[in-house]
């Protein structure tokens, strides 16, 4: 698996929290989150979610997972029924997974991989940045 490491700045989202304590369960756990976000969000004429150009998150915290996507100016995370969260910036150690409905499976061992091979920093959270339906940028916080 290849890796590089970047700093980042933080991104403020619009999002909501789901239960989760048990790693095994986080794939039905986001699947729920990331629908509840997307049922939230405004809507285009043909009655999809405007989420065009929205950068979409998710977290697992050990605690729950946290999907969102990244606020713009002028968004009303209350009036929505969202709560705001923010990915604090730093140094992330980064990985990508491809073919994503194929290889969703892989995400909890990439971060094990990245685990393995950098420090992580336990004050900020492993990051998920999903950069389409088919690609997903695995971000673990490093020193």
């Amino acid at each position: 698996m290849k890796s590089t490491v970047e700093t980042r700045e933080p991104v403020k989202l619009l999002c909501v929290r789901k239960p989760c304590t048990n790693p095994e369960d986080v794939g039905s756990v986001a699947n729920n989150a990331i629908s509840l976000v997307e049922s939230r969000m405004p809507r285009k004429a043909d009655g999809k979610p405007l989420l065009t150009g929205r950068k979409c998150y998710g977290i697992f915290t050990g605690k729950e997972y946290i999907a969102g996507v990244a606020f713009r100016e002028g968004d009303n995370a209350k009036a929505l029924g969202l709560e705001e969260f923010e990915i604090p910036g730093g140094k992330y150690a980064r990985t990508t997974i491809k073919d994503l409905p194929n290889h969703a499976q892989y995400i909890g061992p990439a971060f094990d991989e990245l685990a393995q091979t950098y420090t992580s920093d336990p004050t900020r959270h492993f990051v998920e940045f999903y950069r389409s339906h088919l690609e997903v940028v695995l971000l673990m916080p490093v020193k």
